[in-house]
């Protein structure tokens, strides 16, 4: 009986779910207004994200800390993504396959640039 119950919440979930993500695409300018507080002229964008495969240089697991260490090694301090939300990228992927485990980062630039590379990624929004 029980499973009877948790199904129809999963339809209803699953419904309203898709009720509002509609709603949010055939009215976006009064959802942006609504919850962000602005009136603009908005356009829908696909909601895929597409994500290209990224490759780590080297992921270690601990098995008895339940770590990861991620080292990351670049020639130069020069990238298209900045460095620091390259490693967030990396790290995202990593914590998202490994919830349970601490994700440990490090990135060595092997040649000598005399550039400062931030230690960490901000944003508006994401510190």
């Amino acid at each position: 009986m029980s499973s009877g119950k948790n199904n129809a919440a999963n339809i209803e979930r699953v419904t309203s779910d898709n009720l509002c993500k509609d709603l949010a695409e055939r009215y976006p300018e009064q959802f942006v207004h609504w919850l962000f507080g602005v009136r603009r002229k908005v356009k829908v964008l696909k909601t895929e994200l597409n994500r290209e495969p990224i490759r780590a240089d080297s992921v270690i697991l601990s098995s008895s800390t339940k770590e990861i260490f991620h080292i990351e090694f670049q020639t130069t301090s020069q990238s298209k993504i900045p460095l620091p939300l390259r490693m967030l990228d990396y790290y995202v992927g990593l914590k998202r396959n490994n919830l349970n485990k601490r994700i440990r980062q490090v990135l060595i630039v092997l040649k000598e640039t005399g550039e400062e590379i931030a230690s960490e990624y901000r944003d508006e929004q994401a510190h």
